[in-house]
């Protein structure tokens, strides 16, 4: 947590603030059915996920809008299917999900839980 708040200081303060309103939802019906996740608020569903999983650590990413800046929504899919591609090729298991803000004023944006996954890695 420490690292992401290091981090999250690069990025403009709206986006920052954008990102804590932000639900990150996630669709694991295999294991856990539909939840949403929010920045600071702990997940009784999450934690078990990892317990189940034997993981320490989780990532929610995107490859969508890099740093807030709004690219087109076939370059967006584009490259939501080259994470989704890569995140089959290693060992993380790992469910889709989207990110949306309260008020609808940005597209939601597709998105991968990654347990496992590291804040470095991430």
């Amino acid at each position: 947590a420490m690292g992401a708040t290091t981090e999250a200081s690069c990025l403009a303060e709206n986006l920052v603030e954008a990102y804590l309103k932000t639900a990150y939802g996630v669709h694991a019906s295999d294991v856990a059915g539909s939840f949403a996740l929010r920045i600071g608020e702990p997940s009784d569903v999450l934690r078990a996920l990892m317990t189940r999983f034997n993981r320490a650590s989780t990532a929610y990413i995107t490859a969508c809008n890099p740093f807030g800046e709004a690219l087109s929504a076939q370059d967006n899919l584009a490259r939501h299917q080259r994470l989704g591609q890569e995140l089959a090729h290693r060992s993380f298991p790992h469910w889709p999900g989207i990110g949306e803000g309260p008020d609808g004023a940005w597209p939601g944006e597709d998105s991968f839980l990654v347990l496992g996954l590291d804040l470095v890695a991430a």
